[in-house]
């Protein structure tokens, strides 16, 4: 068993509650970030935005190509 194919199976068994604790997770590190470094919030946010997009970019098009 590969190494993908045991963090597939993990995930799978993952419940909601672990899912979001692992946003909430996100969330809080994101704030975290913002008070520590103050010039992030100065951002413009169509760049945020933009850069966002991009990022997605990739596993939205695997979804998208892997349900057509």
């Amino acid at each position: 068993m590969g190494l993908g194919s045991k963090l597939n199976s993990e995930i799978r068994r993952m419940s909601w509650v672990d899912i979001c604790f692992i946003e909430w997770c996100n969330i809080a590190l994101g704030i975290l970030l913002a008070i520590l470094i103050p010039r992030l919030t100065d951002l413009n946010p169509w760049l945020v935005l933009a850069v966002f997009l991009v990022l997605a970019a990739v596993p939205l098009a695997r979804v998208v190509l892997r349900n057509s």
